[in-house]
């Protein structure tokens, strides 16, 4: 999950805004596709289907994201 950090993935279940709960994402690591638990820190919550930056990880199997900046 450590190379997890700065790969960009998509929202696979809507991240709750302000670490109220948890979503999920998917993201290629390594030629694999993963799922990992999600949550965010931005005042709205991010919907399915965006595409998210991992900006930390929080645990083995929860990562914190935040939108793709164009």
């Amino acid at each position: 999950i450590s190379n997890a950090l700065g790969t960009v993935g998509t929202v696979y279940l809507t991240i709750p805004a302000k670490n109220t709960g948890v979503g999920k994402m998917t993201l290629s690591i390594q030629n694999r596709t993963m799922e990992y638990q999600a949550i965010t820190n931005e005042e709205e919550s991010i919907a399915t289907g965006a595409r998210v930056e991992v900006c930390n990880i929080v645990d083995v199997n929860t990562i914190e994201v935040k939108p793709e900046r164009a």
